[in-house]
């Protein structure tokens, strides 16, 4: 393995790209969830299907990217193999339970294995039954994703100082009115 100070610009370089992954997950979980929670009424397909549909499946993605155990992924894995010291001690500090990463990456890895980025042939069929396998709760996903975020910005400032990474703050109150503003010119009623 090539020692720490050769490794440290694609460190640096790991704990910001995924942290702008997580980042970019928390963002579109807060989209989701708040246009999940519009009185949208449907009658066909609607353009607000297709973005929530899109929201979910790109916050999956990102959460995939970042807690991937591929050798060559260079996600959360990647940080802590390059220095597990400063992952455990970051992890501590800011009260990340690392076991329970690990149990979010296990469940996404089979989700991704049999039917997000591969069309199993024995999940062909059942994919609904590959997400019900997997059983992901929306707590356990919605903690491990600020999780990440908290220990990337605790790994950057620790490690090379400087200003801590910051989620992007969206509360996703720009939905109802797009929602609003589209009613207006169309309708009540969506997919007509």
């Amino acid at each position: 393995m090539q020692s720490l100070q050769k490794q440290e610009p694609k460190l640096l370089a790991a704990i910001e790209r995924n942290f702008a992954e997580v980042n970019n997950a928390l963002l579109k979980l807060t989209a989701y969830n708040v246009l999940s929670r519009q009185k949208i009424v449907y009658s066909g397909m609607s353009f607000f299907v297709i973005a929530q549909q899109a929201l979910y499946y790109d916050m999956i993605s990102h959460a995939m990217k970042i807690l991937d155990t591929h050798a060559s992924a260079k996600g959360f894995y990647y940080i802590k193999k390059v220095n597990s010291a400063a992952v455990v001690h970051a992890a501590k500090t800011r009260g990340v339970d690392l076991l329970e990463l690990d149990t979010l990456s296990s469940k996404l890895k089979h989700v991704r294995d049999k039917t997000q980025f591969h069309i199993d042939a024995v999940a062909l069929t059942d994919s609904a039954g590959v997400w019900a396998d997997a059983d992901i709760k929306g707590d356990l996903f919605v903690r491990s994703l600020n999780n990440i975020a908290a220990l990337l910005s605790k790994l950057k400032t620790d490690l090379f100082q400087g200003v801590a990474l910051e989620v992007t703050a969206y509360d996703g109150s720009d939905i109802p009115k797009i929602i609003t503003a589209f009613e207006v010119l169309h309708d009540t009623t969506h997919g007509t």
